[in-house]
């Protein structure tokens, strides 16, 4: 691996550890809600678990724990209002 990308690496982990992040599950959370959101659409909790490789219920978990400290919001479904998508907060970031 050459400097740079020692670099740039560097940088994202002292940005995901100002901002919280614990784990790689939760990174991986956020990262496919994002990649969501730089495509303008929203995203569900289901579609976040398999992208994450994670269950359901620690995919739910984290995106509230995302939700809690600003760097998620929760849009209601128009069809299913038990049913929630997610948006990535990407100005949130510190």
């Amino acid at each position: 691996m050459n400097k740079k990308a020692v670099e740039q690496l560097s940088r994202i982990v002292t940005t995901l550890r100002a901002n919280g992040f614990e784990n790689l599950s939760e990174v991986a959370i956020f990262c496919a809600a994002a990649s969501a959101t730089l495509e303008d659409n929203l995203i569900g909790v289901s579609d976040l678990s398999r992208a994450a490789g994670i269950p359901m219920s620690s995919a739910s978990r984290y995106v509230w724990d995302l939700h809690e400290r600003g760097l998620i919001e929760y849009t209601p479904q128009s069809t299913d209002r038990r049913l929630r998508l997610v948006r990535a907060k990407l100005d949130a970031l510190k």
